[in-house]
């Protein structure tokens, strides 16, 4: 995207369009400088950041490499987000589960990660948020780190008889 492409993607999100992130969607536009061994990923640059990572609300680390997918568990914390209503926490499910930091402080957390039991450097902290909302000036933004596995999410959270089957899929 040039800059004038995300400077306008900025300007229409602020101004009232909604935008929707998924897994990676964290892990670009990194707030520079991003040299090849990603050490700048790990210093917390708060209201430094990206203006892309500030309209999401946090950046991108790393992912766990040894083992690359691994079972957790999520907490729900808002249950009456629309979708998860009903559903029980801890939902326990396997995924490449995304290091994050530099949070907003204004977000709407709906799951967060338990990080107890995990292996792996970049969980070695306490839980901190995977699904979340918030406002960027009039416009709303929701982002999920969770999405390399989006099969598992669906079957871990919600009731098969509740699921719609995707006529593309021939499992």
């Amino acid at each position: 995207m040039s800059p004038q492409g995300k400077q306008s993607l900025l300007a229409a999100v602020g101004g009232g369009l909604g935008f929707v992130g998924v897994h990676a969607a964290s892990d670009t536009f990194h707030t520079p400088p991003d040299p090849e061994d990603n050490s700048n990923r790990y210093v917390a640059h708060g209201e430094q950041s990206d203006p892309y990572l500030r309209m999401l609300g946090g950046e991108f680390i790393t992912h766990g490499s040894t083992p690359r997918l691994q079972t957790a568990n999520v907490i729900v914390n808002d249950p009456k987000f629309p979708g998860l209503e009903g559903v029980t926490s801890p939902v326990s499910f396997n995924e490449e589960w995304y290091s994050l930091k530099d949070f907003r402080t204004d977000l709407h957390v709906i799951l967060t990660l338990d990080t107890k039991g995990m292996t792996g450097e970049p969980y070695q902290r306490a839980p901190y948020p995977m699904t979340w909302a918030r406002m960027e000036n009039k416009g709303r933004v929701f982002y999920t780190a969770i999405g390399d596995r989006p099969g598992e999410l669906v079957e871990s959270v919600l009731p098969e008889s509740s699921r719609r089957r995707n006529p593309l899929d021939n499992r």
